[in-house]
């Protein structure tokens, strides 16, 4: 899961369409999930902190973010409209789970 926050690695003369739809930016947070959700039309987005510290940093897309519970079915907060960068802020070793809608 740790590789999810390496950069990729580059062949020459290989090319993709793919777009990555999340990017995660700051250290000491690790993108551990991400899916299509089970029961909504989004995606699931599950961040923890590794080092035992804060840690700040952001999820970079556009769209709508709302937090969740870790089975998904709960929803803690109301849905933020996100153009850029949404910014984190995890306690040590926290878990947040997020429903990202594209």
């Amino acid at each position: 899961s740790s590789c999810l926050n390496q950069e990729p690695i580059i062949f020459e003369g290989v090319r993709s369409s793919e777009i990555i739809p999340v990017q995660l930016k700051g250290d000491g947070l690790d993108l551990t999930v991400l899916k299509k959700a089970e029961k909504e039309d989004c995606l699931i987005v599950r961040i923890v902190e590794t080092h035992g510290r804060k840690s700040e940093g952001s999820l970079v897309f556009n769209g709508k973010a709302r937090e969740c519970n870790l089975m998904e079915w709960e929803n803690i907060a109301e849905s933020v409209n996100i153009d850029g960068e949404m910014p984190l802020c995890l306690s040590p070793f926290e878990i947040k789970t997020f429903k990202i809608y594209i």
